[in-house]
Parts: structure tokens; C-alpha cells; sequence
């Protein structure tokens, strides 16, 4: 079996035995995660949909996290789409894209899922907009795991005002993230502590 690297070179190459392989390592698992969401038989349509797609354009695409997230989010985005089409989703689309991320989770390991990504880069963004003091206590505590009498000697300003930069941290991460919220709510036990450690060390 060949590796994901060698998997999207030999594809990029125009391989079509590689592309086969690619077929029969990700159809199935594809196909089970589409038919949550979707009948079987349009199941089948979107995954083929997006395999097709993908060698429409294997001379260009760009995978950033594996080849296997990179083929669910495709299709995540192909389920929702349907399901726009199909339903009435005026007031439902927040919780159906939920739903969507978190079952994709479930057949990732953590570090995998295109979830844990968009989250991580979420969490960087939100960090980048604390204000510069916020940010310096927040990253004093978080990061080097100082306590708040510590960095209020360090920073030579009360321990009040340590106390007061953090909830402020805390209550921006809480805005910033709030489409996760419902996710994590699930798997936050599992995630999260990854999260802290990939953003904050």
C-alpha cells in the first residue's frame, strides 16, 4: 500500500492504478459518513462526485492537512450543499454543519480531522486579535503556566489587573469560537487539551 505522499504524486502524475487505490482505500468510509446524511443511492453520487473531481484536479490541487481529511471535507461540503438543496434549512444550517464536522471527527484520529484544523487556526486568529497587554498575560499564563501573582510581578502591574486581562482573553476566545461550541460540547475532553498544546506550546 502506498503512502499518502507517493499515493498524490503518482495521482498528480496522471496514475491511474494510484487513483484506483485512492478509490478503494476511501470509498467505503466515504460513502458511510455521506449516508448519514443523505439516501444511499446519493451517497454514492456525491463521493463519486468528488472523486471525480479530484482527478479533474490532480495537477493542481494543494493537500494541506492528509489526503484522507481532504477528501472529507470535500465531501462534507458536497453533503451540505444537498442538503440545502433539499430541505428547508432556514433556521437549521448552523446545527446540519455541526452535525457534518462532528462525524467527520469521529473517523479521524484527533490531529486528522479537518475539524482539529479549522479549529486550530480559529483558535490563532482569535489570539492574534487580543489586545497587546491581554495577550502578553494571557500568553504568561497559559503558555508558561505562570500564576497570576507572578506575572503581575513580572509585568509589575496588580494581580487584579492580571485577573481582569484574563477573563477579557477568555471572553474574546468565547466570541471568536462560538460555532464550536456546540461540537466541543461532544469531543472536548478528547480535543481540546490538544488544541491548548498545538496553539499555546
Amino acid at each position: 500500500m502506498l503512502d499518502e505522499n507517493e499515493l498524490v504524486r503518482r495521482i498528480s502524475d496522471s496514475d491511474h492504478e494510484a487513483f484506483k487505490e485512492l478509490f478503494l482505500r476511501y470509498y467505503r468510509p466515504l460513502a458511510l459518513y455521506a449516508r448519514k446524511f443523505v439516501l444511499p443511492e446519493s451517497a454514492g453520487d456525491l463521493v463519486q462526485e468528488c472523486f471525480f473531481q479530484f482527478w479533474l484536479n490532480r495537477k493542481s490541487f494543494i493537500v494541506h492537512t492528509s489526503l484522507k481529511a481532504y477528501l472529507f471535507a470535500m465531501l462534507r461540503h458536497r453533503c451540505y450543499h444537498e442538503l440545502k438543496k433539499k430541505a428547508a434549512l432556514q433556521h437549521y444550517e448552523n446545527d446540519t454543519l455541526q452535525r457534518l464536522r462532528y462525524e467527520e471527527w469521529r473517523y479521524f484520529e484527533t490531529e486528522e480531522s479537518i475539524f482539529y484544523f479549522d479549529l486550530i487556526e480559529k483558535t490563532k486568529k482569535s489570539f492574534d486579535k487580543l489586545p497587546p497587554k491581554c495577550r502578553e498575560v494571557f500568553d504568561l499564563s497559559r503558555q508558561r503556566g505562570l500564576s497570576n501573582k507572578d506575572i503581575a510581578e513580572n509585568l509589575q502591574i496588580s494581580q487584579k489587573m492580571v485577573e481582569k486581562q484574563i477573563t477579557k482573553a477568555l471572553k474574546i476566545f468565547r466570541n471568536e469560537l462560538s460555532d464550536f461550541l456546540p461540537l466541543l460540547i461532544f469531543c472536548v475532553s478528547q480535543l481540546l487539551l490538544v488544541v491548548i498544546r498545538k496553539v499555546f506550546f
